[in-house]
């Protein structure tokens, strides 16, 4: 009986946003730290010198955080912060979400109040795609997120029921939710040439006058495709979603894109949503430089929106560097040995043994395949190597069917002396 009062007070308080405060007063009353309680956030008040702030969870789990002004700390965003937060989430469930929280600041404060967490249901995705596309879902309403906490339950041996189980999930993703609006997919991202010929089927709950689909690598590409639509007099768009819809992108541009609703309505509001993924990839393989970075892990755009590339990503852009490391040989035949250092979607790197170079052996392609390579790959092969500046073709191709022809220069000297040697320099 006494437990049930009890817990019935302690109901009472965590329901109550009017908070409440605790003044514990140091020798001076100038130097009184004031914490109260609000909802769900604690708020310091008072605070005029470095103070180290402890926070004890269930007398279990411990947080320490330093603050040198007053201000409010929001106590789920305390709640991240705990090493594992599963283990967490799942007292919070035994204890009927109340949660206890001790706040110590030594020798000033000791108190302890009872946070009562309510559940953030988990907001179902409005609209959706189909088409050649990777998926796009919030990251906090990925599918693999129940799959995954299960999972971990099964292996901690931690059944719960069903309906206890959807509280185990919203809360987890609550505590998982940062700042940012970061959307991801479980697909494979097709890599194509363009939208010709490609139509998408695009459900959504969104209310406007006009649609359009496109697909953009920044915000300055989207922002400049609304303003020419708008512009236009809303050209390229339509006024349902109900047939297939084209999407458009800006004139040669390649790169990985997320494909985004564009909801117009007449007096210029808009909103967009990011709908899908793909890669547009017609650009031929470039040379590689030292310090490049190689594929991006992820699209930015404003309002905090962040789309992720998944990590079997198929790679684009290939960049390759084909140069000689060294050779050796007489006015003849030289042993010229290369090193080729690529990264991407490179496929193969033909190097031809061509006019000149061939005088002395016959004409041939040496085609090196890579996709089973690892950069820097090594090889050797002979030719032909006059006085001045030897030019020695080279054919870079990517996996996408896009190829670039360069050349190598390599000078050489040969001297010849009475006793008919030759010095290489």
């Amino acid at each position: 009986m006494e437990n049930k009062i009890l817990y019935f007070l302690i109901l009472l308080l965590c329901l109550s946003c009017k908070g409440y405060k605790s003044n514990v007063a140091n020798n001076n009353l100038q130097d009184r730290i004031c914490v109260s309680y609000s909802c769900d956030s604690i708020i310091f008040d008072n605070v005029s010198t470095s103070t180290q702030v402890e926070f004890k969870f269930f007398d279990t789990d411990t947080l320490r955080e330093t603050i040198n002004q007053s201000k409010s700390i929001c106590i789920i965003d305390l709640v991240k912060n705990i090493k594992n937060t599963k283990d967490f989430a799942l007292k919070m469930i035994d204890n009927k979400l109340v949660v206890p929280l001790q706040i110590i600041i030594r020798e000033t404060v000791d108190t302890t109040l009872f946070y009562s967490y309510a559940i953030k249901e988990l907001k179902n995705n409005s609209s959706t795609i189909k088409g050649n596309c990777a998926n796009l879902v919030s990251k906090e309403n990925n599918p693999e997120n129940k799959v995954n906490l299960r999972r971990w339950l099964y292996k901690q041996n931690k059944y719960l029921p069903d309906s206890t189980f959807v509280q185990f999930v919203c809360i987890m993703n609550d505590l998982n939710k940062t700042n940012k609006n970061v959307y991801i997919t479980n697909d494979e991202v097709p890599v194509l040439k363009n939208f010709s010929n490609t139509n998408y089927y695009v459900n959504t709950k969104i209310k406007a006058d006009k649609y359009v689909l496109f697909a953009a690598s920044s915000q300055k590409e989207l922002d400049d495709f609304i303003e020419d639509v708008i512009t236009n007099d809303f050209d390229l768009t339509t006024e349902s979603v109900s047939t297939p819809m084209k999407c458009y992108r800006k004139l040669d541009s390649d790169g990985y894109k997320c494909i985004f609703l564009i909801a117009i309505n007449k007096d210029w509001t808009t909103q967009i949503v990011p709908l899908g993924l793909v890669a547009i990839d017609n650009e031929a393989p470039m040379e590689l430089f030292s310090g490049e970075s190689e594929t991006p892990k992820f699209l930015s755009f404003s309002d905090n929106m962040i789309v992720c590339l998944p990590d079997n990503c198929e790679p684009i852009n290939g960049r390759c560097s084909v140069s000689i490391a060294d050779w050796d040989g007489n006015g003849v035949e030289c042993n010229v040995s290369f090193n080729i250092y690529f990264y991407g979607d490179i496929s193969k790197v033909v190097i031809h043994r061509t006019g000149d170079l061939a005088k002395w052996n016959s004409k041939k392609d040496f085609t090196f395949n890579l996709e089973n390579e690892k950069s820097p790959f090594q090889t050797s092969i002979k030719m032909h190597f006059s006085d001045g500046d030897n030019f020695i073709p080279v054919t870079l191709y990517d996996k996408h069917g896009n190829h670039r022809k360069t050349k190598i220069k390599q000078t050489a000297r040969f001297t010849r002396v009475p006793s008919n040697d030759i010095n290489i320099d």
